[in-house]
């Protein structure tokens, strides 16, 4: 039997509080990390990340995704974990992207003010939807970094 697929949307307060560069050097460990896991397990997806919001959007066999998010919920780096949406698919976005990383604050700028105030990105404003297709254009636009694997 063929597990479901399933999308999960979700943003949350970002609770690493360093300096730039330790920020930075944080958030390049998380993608390591998340891309090693989650090519183990089927999950695929894609992250925008400034200094103030984790956003991302997750997808692949149910079970693995609803795994991989309770270890965001329950990471201390993480605070007021919002689900955007959950729903099943049939064909992922991202199939190709063990972990897609569209940026942080200055390198986005411009189209994170589509979605939140003067260059900052603000994820309580989008749907789950909304998520998803902004983070499918930064990938067609091959505006995502070449840390996504």
């Amino acid at each position: 039997m063929i597990e479901k697929k399933l999308r999960v949307a979700y943003y949350s307060k970002n609770k690493i509080a360093k300096t730039d560069d330790e920020l930075m050097s944080d958030i390049n460990r998380i993608l390591v990390t998340s891309q090693r896991n989650n090519k183990s397990v089927g999950v695929t997806g894609a992250l925008i990340f400034n200094r103030g919001v984790f956003a991302q959007v997750l997808e692949g066999p149910a079970s693995a995704v609803e795994r991989t998010f309770e270890r965001i919920r329950f990471d201390m780096r993480h605070d007021h974990v919002t689900v955007l949406d959950s729903s099943p698919v049939e064909e992922r976005s991202f199939k190709d992207w063990s972990m897609g990383f569209a940026g942080s604050e200055g390198v986005l700028s411009s189209k994170f003010e589509q979605i939140g105030g003067k260059g900052q990105f603000d994820a309580g404003c989008l749907t789950g939807n909304e998520m998803l297709n902004l983070l499918k254009q930064l990938t067609v636009s091959n505006e995502l970094s070449d840390r996504a694997i």
